[in-house]
């Protein structure tokens, strides 16, 4: 059985995504319509979507808004992050962490093994699991001091 606690398994695979001609209006649609502050942008191959960059929030209001650019001439390639750090779906929760904490990230792409987008992990993807496991722990904590107050009562 695949760790429940992997990239891949962690990730969300509705992903919000965008090719790097897309107008930036259209992408920023596209976020509100999803409810999601990443675009990821992929080139379409013939084995699936090639990731080549990232677009937040963040970016159009830093890069563009408050520079005050007109965003109805940009393109989602004019704002992307090229360098995107991302992690294999079978990578550990903690390979995970210490990559974004590496780099300064709150996000990653998941990638399988060829390199095909799969997913995005966030840190409130993280923070979740990590919850789940402190519940599970605190579980066993209080089930195993309720079978003791049994045994020796």
């Amino acid at each position: 059985m695949a760790d429940p606690f992997c990239a891949g398994a962690l990730c969300t695979r509705i992903l919000c995504v965008a090719r790097r001609d897309m107008p930036l209006t259209l992408a920023a649609r596209q976020m509100r319509e999803m409810h999601v502050g990443t675009v990821l942008v992929v080139d379409e191959t013939p084995g699936g979507s090639t990731l080549v960059g990232l677009l937040t929030d963040r970016d159009i209001v830093v890069s563009a808004v408050a520079l005050e650019i007109d965003t109805r001439t940009l393109l989602v390639e004019d704002l992307m992050s090229g360098e995107v750090a991302t992690v294999l779906e079978d990578d550990s929760l903690g390979t995970v962490l210490e990559l974004m904490a590496e780099r300064g990230v709150r996000r990653v792409p998941v990638l399988s093994g060829d390199g095909t987008l799969v997913g995005l992990l966030s840190f409130d993807d993280l923070i979740a699991a990590l919850a789940l496991q402190a519940r599970t722990m605190t579980q066993a904590l209080v089930t195993g001091r309720q079978r003791e107050a049994v045994e020796h009562a």
